[in-house]
Order: C-alpha cells, then sequence, then structure tokens
C-alpha cells in the first residue's frame, strides 16, 4: 500500500473540484485558508499505480477514511479502513481493517511496515475461523483466542512468547461445553488433560479480547461515518457547487469548531461533573467554551456551566437531557495501592469517540507537591480523559480523572497521572446541594462488566470557539 504526505498549496483555498494540487496529484474537497486539505478526495496516479483516499485529513495528512491503492496492471486493488497516525510526514501506525480485492484479509493496528503490531484480528490458518490477540511484526507474540464462527461455541485460549511459540498450557472450550488443556513445548503438542487448572488466564485473555475489541469497534465506526460523509457530498454535487472556489468558504468554514474534548460524568439525571479546565479555551482558564456539546452513545445534547472551581479543578454542568444512570461516589479515603480504572474519552480525534479504560494503581495518597486533594495513579490518562470518572475494582467512583505530569518533569521515566480525590469532589457537590447516591456497589467486578455500566454515565464532552 502507498501512503502520501504532501505541503500544503497555498493556493487551494474554499472548495476546488480535480484541482491540480501537485504533479499527478488531483484533489476534490476543501482546503482551508493555508491549502491544507480539510475532506474530500485525494487521487494519486503515477507509474502505472493509482491511489485514491476520501475522508478527513488532519495537517494535510490523510486522517480518517478509506485509503486504496490498485495497479492499471494487475487490476488488483487493495483498500484500508480506519485512521493513519503521522509523526514528522512519516506514517507511524494505522488503526483499521485491510481488503484485498474485496476480500478481508485483517483488522487492528499496523505499524509502519503495514505489519500487525498490537491488537488485531485475522482468519485463522488452524482448524479455527478466526484468530483474535497480541502480534508483534505481523506475528502472534502474548495473549490470543481462536475462535469459529457465530455457528459454533469452540474457543482456545493461548499465550504465545515473544518469539511466537507456545511454550505453556492452552485451555480448549470445545463445542460440546469440555474444558480441555493442550500442553506445548517449543510449539509441540505434548498432550492434554481433561479439565482446566485453576490458575488458568482464559478469563483474563477473553476480558483483554472484549475490551481491545470494543475500541477497535468505535475506530472503526468513526471510519464507517467518515467514508459515508464523504461518499454522500461528493455524489450530491456538494463539492460541485457555486462556492467553489470562493476563499471565504474556507475562511467562515471553520467557525464554531472543536477547540478541544474531555471527559463527564452524571451525578444526577441532569448534572455533570468534569474538569473546570474541560470547559474553557486557554490554559489560564479565563474564557469559557462559546458552546459546549455532550455525546453519550448515540444521544447529542447541549451542556451549561453551573458551577466552577479553579482552584480544585471541578466544573458542574447542567442539561435538558435527562440520564438514567448515574455514578455512584465511594467518599471515604483510597488506600494506596488498590486497583483503579480510568474510563473516558481519550484522543477522540484518533482514537475514536468510544469510552475507553485503562488499570493502574493507586500509587500515592497525595499530588504534586503533597497536594492532599489529589492523589497519584499508575493508570493512563492522555488528552481527553480529563474530568472521566476513576473508579475501584466494585465500580464506584473515587476520584476524577485530572492530569499528568509528562516525560520530561518526571526524570524521564513515564508520565505521572493524577486524580482528584472523590472526598473533594464530595464537597464540591455539597456546596452545590448536589446529593450522592450512597448505595455503593460492594462486589468486585470482572472488568467488562464494569465497563459496561460506567460507559451508562460517562460522556464525551466537546468544547467549541
Amino acid at each position: 500500500m502507498f501512503f502520501f504526505y504532501s505541503q500544503a498549496c497555498l493556493s487551494c483555498v474554499g472548495k476546488v473540484s480535480e484541482y491540480l494540487y501537485a504533479e499527478n496529484e488531483y484533489f476534490t474537497g476543501i482546503c482551508d485558508e493555508n491549502g491544507n486539505r480539510t475532506e474530500g478526495i485525494y487521487l494519486i496516479s503515477d507509474s502505472g499505480y493509482n491511489t485514491v483516499f476520501f475522508g478527513f485529513f488532519k495537517e494535510n495528512a490523510p486522517y480518517v477514511g478509506r485509503l486504496i491503492s490498485s495497479s492499471e496492471s494487475s487490476g488488483e486493488e487493495e483498500y484500508i479502513d480506519g485512521i493513519f497516525n503521522y509523526s514528522n510526514g512519516e506514517i507511524v501506525s494505522i488503526i483499521g481493517s485491510y481488503v484485498v480485492d474485496d476480500q478481508w484479509m485483517s483488522s487492528g493496528t499496523y505499524n509502519n511496515n503495514f505489519n500487525l503490531h498490537g491488537f488485531g484480528f485475522m482468519p485463522s490458518q488452524t482448524s479455527f475461523d478466526f484468530v483474535i490477540g497480541e502480534f508483534s511484526e505481523g506475528q502472534l507474540s502474548g495473549k490470543a483466542k481462536y475462535y469459529d464462527s457465530e455457528e459454533s461455541d469452540a474457543e482456545l485460549y493461548v499465550n504465545y512468547d515473544n518469539r511466537g511459540r507456545l511454550n505453556s498450557q492452552a485451555y480448549l472450550y470445545s463445542q460440546a461445553g469440555e474444558r480441555i488443556t493442550l500442553n506445548y513445548i517449543n510449539n509441540q503438542y505434548r498432550g492434554y488433560q481433561n479439565s482446566w487448572p485453576s490458575n488458568n488466564n482464559a478469563e483474563q485473555i477473553q476480558d483483554y479480547v472484549v475490551t481491545q475489541l470494543d475500541s477497535f469497534e468505535d475506530i472503526q465506526e468513526m471510519a464507517d461515518i467518515a467514508i459515508e460523509k464523504i461518499t454522500e457530498r461528493y455524489n450530491s454535487g456538494f463539492y460541485q457547487d457555486e462556492e467553489v472556489g470562493d476563499p471565504t468558504y474556507a475562511i467562515n468554514e471553520p467557525q464554531n469548531r472543536i477547540n478541544g474534548t474531555g471527559t463527564g460524568f452524571f451525578v444526577s439525571q441532569n448534572l455533570v461533573v468534569t474538569n473546570n479546565h474541560v470547559v474553557h479555551l486557554d490554559e489560564e482558564q479565563k474564557n469559557e467554551c462559546r458552546n459546549i456539546k455532550g455525546r453519550l452513545g448515540f444521544d447529542e445534547f447541549e451542556l451549561e456551566i453551573v458551577s466552577k472551581e479553579y482552584g480544585n479543578d471541578l466544573a458542574l454542568l447542567k442539561t435538558e437531557f435527562s440520564n438514567q444512570k448515574i455514578a455512584k461516589i465511594r467518599v471515604r479515603g483510597v488506600r494506596k495501592g488498590e486497583k483503579v480504572f480510568s474510563v473516558g474519552y481519550p484522543l477522540s480525534f484518533t482514537l475514536g469517540e468510544g469510552a475507553k479504560i485503562t488499570e493502574g494503581r493507586v500509587s500515592s495518597l497525595s499530588g504534586i507537591r503533597n497536594d492532599s486533594s489529589t492523589f497519584q495513579i499508575s493508570a493512563d490518562i492522555a488528552g481527553g480523559n480529563s474530568g472521566g470518572p476513576l473508579l475501584d475494582d466494585k465500580g464506584n467512583v473515587i476520584g476524577v480523572s485530572v492530569s499528568g505530569l509528562k516525560q520530561e518533569y518526571s526524570g524521564g521515566g513515564s508520565t505521572i497521572n493524577f486524580g482528584i480525590k472523590s472526598l473533594t469532589l464530595a464537597g464540591f457537590l455539597e456546596t452545590n446541594r448536589v446529593g450522592l447516591d450512597e448505595n455503593l456497589s460492594t462486589r468486585i467486578q470482572n472488568v467488562p462488566d464494569l465497563v459496561e455500566k460506567a460507559e451508562k454515565y460517562t460522556l464525551l464532552i466537546q468544547c467549541y470557539e
């Protein structure tokens, strides 16, 4: 597959149709006032190969949509639907689905050599139909699950070493409902037992697959929406109408665009908590978002600031939308070492608009400079996670995601992340006369159930200029 990256063309402004962007490169779509492509269809025709991208662009490079490559001599056509991530003009990873001549080949995260590298799934070369799991440079490396089509319940859970070899037990769930342990040494089968040992990790493999597949499906849905929108606009003549070549279109079009995103969660049917900085346009938190929108599942609604607290970085928002599920807040103190789960919408422009979850531990009971209102966690908090709930292993909120101390300030180690303590949150809500749901969860939940419940009250927040 051929990837491309071009410099901006300053004369490409507004809507254009079959615009000669560079030699053998044609663009139909919209360029901004700086000559950067923002959306549309881009064609490169060179040396018997055609490459077409239709979708949305970011920093003038293909971002989300479909990238097609075809050979005039062989007639072969391949494409990938998904998200394309770049660094310094070079592609570093792709998250999507790969198809050759209308035959699906694989899906997941690919590196710049177009090998599955990370989570992925593809047809299996075994007696099972498919395999899903962890890949490294195109080969299985880590947790994996083999399974058949919907007609069969048979499944096989395995663990590959970093060389892509089986050197441990595998756990077979047969079509008849039997649990059989298969033994492997150096990729060679060494017999079986008619049961699973108590310390098997089949459940952990299943949890990994479910969580990663949910995240992937969110990204795939984002790509599908982009492809559908661009196709609809092209077929309707949107890019060929009276505004073609009008530079004021590009200047006016970006108004009321999204400045940033964050996460929030419902504390009552109509009230949402998030970080104060999420609902401001600037780092100093002096200029509020012009408009604030929330998205929960397929519902989109307006949000309005009710109260905010700069010092603790908390904000309370209200909406006309009524949500039936609300967060349960555990006010009693967190304990160092306990599990913590971050739920939110990190990097929604890149990873898609589905909720993501990361797991970690409470690392310290205080924040930066011994701040007692916050605590340190090992769970990742990426841009867009801010304002989301931090959960214990029972699904209760024990804090609010707030910030990360970047690597350059953390002694060269990993990013250090923090949360606002639930006790601080409870005080903020009490000041605003918001009662808490005191019916806390008392049973430890498995991760898929915990995520499913949290997604019903955790929303994506969009801040508009």
